[in-house]
């Protein structure tokens, strides 16, 4: 049994340090790998001794990721839930966000090239930011902004 839970570390560990996880995927994975709860659980406990396992630093980890991508907050919390990161690391972890106005000043400069839009490319470009997880408040400030740098232009 010490030979089978000693296995199952080794193979946790190399899994971490391929593939960071949050504690409640690596209790999820080590279930699969036909753990029992306690033993699971001990593990895990050993692994956030070791360092391979930190829910704070993955939390953080997950949301500079999403947030490079482009995604806003509620994408953002999607995934911290998704994952099984508790709620009470979330913010925190979304503080290290990206700013949000300029990643969707960005998303609409790219999306338009320079083009003036039109009434059906702006609902396309704003349901695209909804569908990334940002507010309906900040894609109107986006695209009122957009549209004052428009007015400058002319």
């Amino acid at each position: 049994d010490s030979a089978r839970r000693s296995g199952l570390k080794e193979k946790m560990i190399a899994l971490l340090a391929r593939k960071p996880m949050s504690r409640h995927e690596t209790m999820q994975k080590l279930m699969q790998w036909e753990a029992g709860e306690e033993e699971a659980a001990a593990i895990c406990d050993r692994m956030e001794e070791l360092g391979f396992l930190n829910d704070r630093e993955y939390a953080g980890r997950v949301v500079r990721h999403y947030s490079a991508k482009g995604y806003g907050a509620r994408k953002l919390r999607d995934e911290l839930y998704h994952r099984g990161v508790p709620r009470e690391l979330w913010d925190e972890a979304l503080e290290q966000a990206r700013d949000s106005a300029d990643t969707i000043d960005a998303f609409i400069e790219k999306k338009l090239a320079g083009r003036e839009p039109d009434r059906k490319e702006l609902k396309k470009i704003s349901d695209a930011l909804a569908r990334r997880g940002y507010s309906w408040s900040d894609i109107n400030d986006g695209l009122r902004r957009f549209g004052a740098r428009l007015e400058d232009e002319t």
